[in-house]
């Protein structure tokens, strides 16, 4: 599977940030989401990391789709709160699927 976050432009400190991760399956063949996979999501401001980004992980939501056909995808809602003290300017997300090997991807929102 190919995970890439999908985010918008900006987010305001202090709220929730709502994005989407849509898992590619590349394969000649589906995928099998059982068991249900287990993601890790974080986050680092102005390109600098610390403690209080806290790693966050958890389970995708598998009771609808049980497998991804082949050379297809599906697409998760995801939320991530961004502190109110959070400063303004480039915060990335870092998706990351567990299992075997690192299936991450991230990409950056603007915060206000």
């Amino acid at each position: 599977l190919k995970p890439h976050v999908s985010l918008a432009s900006s987010v305001k400190a202090g709220s929730t940030l709502v994005y989407e991760v849509t898992l590619e399956n590349p394969l000649n063949r589906p995928v099998a989401l059982s068991p249900c996979p287990a993601y890790i999501e974080h986050y680092s401001i102005n390109n600098e990391y610390s403690s209080a980004n806290v790693k966050f992980e958890f389970r995708l939501n598998c009771t609808f789709v049980h497998a991804i056909p082949a050379h297809s995808f599906s697409i998760y809602q995801m939320k991530i709160p961004i502190p109110a003290p959070t400063a303004a300017g480039s915060l990335t997300v870092f998706w990351e699927l567990i299992g075997p090997g690192t299936l991450s991807s991230h990409a950056t929102v603007r915060v206000r």
